[in-house]
């Protein structure tokens, strides 16, 4: 292993979300293109750039060896997911919006990847160590943001609102919210405190991106005889979270947003990809991810809202 500080708990699943990123990268037609990705996988793993052109080393859950069903599992999700958030920025940057805000940023670079405006700014909330670690390896590896970039380290479970508006934030200007991967690690309690944050210093127009499962993972979701494999799903069903309470389609819209809900499954079928055993519909009680954009209206003159 490297001998960097490697950032923990949600910190390894951005890092896993990463290695996700550079295998579709290296794809035919890939769902998201990353070229970053691999950078910190290897930076992860203490891996030589040098071994850029040859298989990804394990990190995790994630391997670049051989079939596991609950990697393609996790992976598929991890990919579907991000054209979605992509999307989602970009939707709000043609509307106008110049604020994107990523809470638990993690190794998401869409700063750099994204054809974002100049003047765009996009502040990334994440822990000191997570984002430490991605400051080294993109000054290693010589990366440019097509925006500005602000780093706001503060713990998205506690209190980062202060520490956001202390570094440029502006509350009367429209915002776009990222929230990928988050909400399945956060308590009810610390969703609802997020969520009354965001909704404290968004505009009408904002718009908001995040994804949930319907409900939490089990153990008896993944079964493998492969002892690895099984220690591994422990692992992640231990380290999961109830998030909202509420169905997030009545969490948000509870808050003032109109929210829209998006099936990842579907996405997943669209791009011609194989089911993944984890998330398989046809099983009692199926696992199921979904996705979820919402939007601020404008409040209407004669005390309504309007819809923009």
């Amino acid at each position: 292993m490297s001998d960097r500080q490697l950032p923990q708990g949600v910190g390894m699943t951005a890092l896993v979300s990463a290695y996700a990123r550079a295998q579709e990268s290296g794809r035919a037609a890939p769902l998201v293109d990353d070229p970053l990705a691999r950078a910190f996988v290897l930076a992860a793993t203490g891996e030589p750039a040098t071994a850029a052109e040859r298989e990804l080393p394990r990190l995790g859950p994630a391997r670049d060896d051989a079939d596991s069903p609950l990697w393609y599992s996790l992976c598929t999700m991890f990919v579907a997911r991000a054209p979605f958030y992509d999307e989602v920025v970009l939707r709000a940057i043609g509307r106008g919006c110049r604020q994107v805000v990523l809470l638990g940023a993690g190794l998401d670079v869409r700063s750099h990847r994204l054809a974002l405006p100049a003047d765009t700014t996009v502040y990334e909330v994440d822990s000191a160590d997570v984002l430490d670690f991605k400051e080294s390896v993109l000054a290693g590896a010589g990366a440019s943001a097509r925006a500005r970039r602000v780093l706001v380290p503060a713990d998205v479970r506690a209190r980062w609102s202060e520490a956001l508006v202390g570094g440029g934030l502006d509350p009367a200007a429209p915002t776009v919210w990222i929230a990928e991967g988050l909400l399945p690690y956060v308590t009810a309690a610390e969703a609802d405190a997020i969520l009354a944050d965001v909704t404290r210093l968004s505009a009408p127009t904002s718009s908001i991106g995040c994804d949930y499962l319907n409900r939490r993972a089990r153990l008896d979701d993944y079964v493998s005889s492969d002892a690895d494999e099984a220690a591994t799903w422990r692992m992640l069903v231990t380290a999961g979270r109830t998030g909202p309470e509420l169905e997030p389609y009545e969490w948000l819209s509870r808050q003032g947003w109109v929210p829209r809900r998006h099936d990842v499954l579907r996405l997943v079928r669209d791009a011609g990809r194989e089911i993944p055993v984890l998330f398989e519909p046809a099983r009692a009680d199926p696992l199921r991810h979904w996705l979820v954009s919402a939007t601020l209206p404008v409040p209407h003159p004669a005390g309504g809202l309007a819809a923009r």
